[in-house]
């Protein structure tokens, strides 16, 4: 399906992404669009690859966490 590109965003906002060893990607733009089937990281994807994801808030940020899963544990 195509979409026009002057309606298919939804919403934007900064995201904050902490991965492994204290690695924080933090992007001021972060775009949404529901009806996409990938984004930057598919949870799919990243849950097939044996991580867990799981999310905090501190103050008015939201963070991603992002742990590798070894023999069913983080």
């Amino acid at each position: 399906m195509l979409y026009d590109t002057t309606n298919i965003i939804e919403g934007s906002k900064r995201a904050n992404i902490l991965l492994l060893k204290e690695t924080k990607l933090h992007t001021k733009n972060a775009l949404y669009f529901s009806m996409s089937y990938r984004n930057l990281l598919s949870f799919k994807d990243i849950r097939l690859n044996e991580f867990h994801i799981e999310t905090n808030n501190e103050g008015n940020v939201e963070y991603l966490y992002i742990t590798k899963l070894h023999l069913n544990k983080k």
